[in-house]
């Protein structure tokens, strides 16, 4: 015979639900991880590259996901740079698709100098080597060795400070056309396809534990709105 299913008594499930919600509220600050979604067409495609999965005028879709928790190594007011902050990164350009397969760095540049006026930039760039690998199909005979998101603008109102952005400030950088862009993948002997954003989205991935915490949280009020109506 089948045992019967017992339940918790709706005073406990209340009263652990307000504990999981009265720990989410008090609980310390602890890595944010933010998604951040683009889309674009593509600008320039090399000779080296005709005939293969990339052309001209491709759609381009990605995605990375950065730790707002990371800190900043740079001693450059101007000019942030946050190891390993970005958990995945990863590029489909018509039928070609590349990917990060280890972290990678975020850049933040607030009025940075430059020629010939200050720039505005962040710079998600992952480049293969001992630390970052890329997992991307030769074209043509030739490797993928780069790959780079990186609007910058000399509207200098893009970025306020070096710090790593959160979700309202990627979103200052939505395409414009005061916004330049220096994004690409990058082949082997100099080969490289350049593509323009045209949107941009971002929101925050809530952590697991969070997720569970709010999960009682509003168990708890659903079960405390009952008993009360």
């Amino acid at each position: 015979p089948m045992m019967p299913v017992r339940f918790l008594p709706h005073s406990l499930l209340l009263q652990a639900a307000m504990l999981a919600s009265l720990l989410l509220w008090a609980a310390p600050g602890s890595a944010v991880l933010i998604q951040v979604d683009f889309t674009g067409v593509v600008a320039f495609v090399p000779e080296p590259l005709a005939g293969g999965p990339i052309a001209d005028e491709d759609q381009v879709t990605g995605r990375f996901v950065y730790d707002t928790a990371v800190s900043d190594v740079s001693d450059d007011p101007n000019n942030g740079f946050y190891p390993n902050a970005v958990q995945s990164f990863e590029i489909t350009i018509g039928s070609y698709s590349i990917a990060t397969t280890s972290p990678t760095g975020f850049q933040v540049r607030n009025d940075s100098p430059s020629t010939p006026s200050p720039i505005d930039n962040f710079l998600v760039n992952a480049q293969e080597n001992a630390v970052v690998e890329l997992d991307g199909d030769l074209i043509n005979g030739l490797d993928p060795f780069r790959m780079q998101w990186g609007p910058f603008s000399r509207d200098l109102t893009r970025v306020l400070s070096d710090a790593i952005p959160d979700v309202e400030g990627i979103l200052r950088f939505l395409p414009d056309e005061a916004m330049t862009n220096f994004n690409f993948v990058s082949f082997e002997e100099g080969n490289v396809v350049r593509w323009n954003q045209d949107s941009i989205t971002a929101r925050v991935i809530p952590e697991p534990a969070t997720a569970m915490l709010l999960g009682l949280g509003l168990a708890g009020l659903s079960i405390a709105g009952r008993r009360s109506s």
